[in-house]
């Protein structure tokens, strides 16, 4: 059975009835979540900006190059603990100072992804349910597991295959 969004938009997943139901619930108590927070992130930086008068200065493309400036910052830290092997999830092998700004950074690249899609008029968390679901017809889990072609090379092979 496909998966209703609160909007009653079809996912392509396939669940029991049963389970929709169960889903349904979590994903409404996580949609409230995530919408609560999206709110008040935006809201927060906006004033920010705005009891400085720095609106002026956060032109489009200003804010896209601060924020891109922001992921360098981001991919410079991994950078600087590269010869440390793979980065484990959860960073076990980093201090807690290297922790918190790692946290400080994807911050920033947080607050200055809201104050665009504010600026774009994007409705992000719309948008991430609509691209996922995009994303699983483009990469059916079946057929895309263990694999990182992309998908266009997986239409090629069904088309060859067909």
């Amino acid at each position: 059975m496909p998966l209703l969004t609160t909007d009653n938009e079809l996912l392509p997943f396939n669940f029991s009835p049963h389970e929709c139901g169960l889903i349904r619930i979590y994903l409404l108590f996580q949609v409230s979540i995530v919408v609560s927070f999206f709110i008040f992130s935006r809201q927060m930086p906006s004033q920010f900006a705005t009891e400085r008068d720095w609106n002026l200065f956060h032109l489009l493309r200003n804010s896209v190059l601060a924020m891109v400036g922001e992921v360098e910052e981001v991919a410079e830290l991994l950078k600087v603990n590269q010869w440390k092997g793979e980065v484990k999830e959860g960073l076990q092998d980093w201090s807690p100072k290297e922790k918190h700004y790692l946290a400080q950074e994807l911050s920033d690249v947080l607050i200055y992804l809201v104050r665009l899609a504010e600026k774009f008029n994007v409705y992000l968390p719309k948008e991430v349910v609509a691209k996922i679901a995009l994303n699983s017809k483009k990469y059916p889990k079946d057929l895309v597991k263990r694999s990182s072609k992309k998908y266009t090379e997986y239409k090629e092979v069904n088309s060859l295959n067909n």
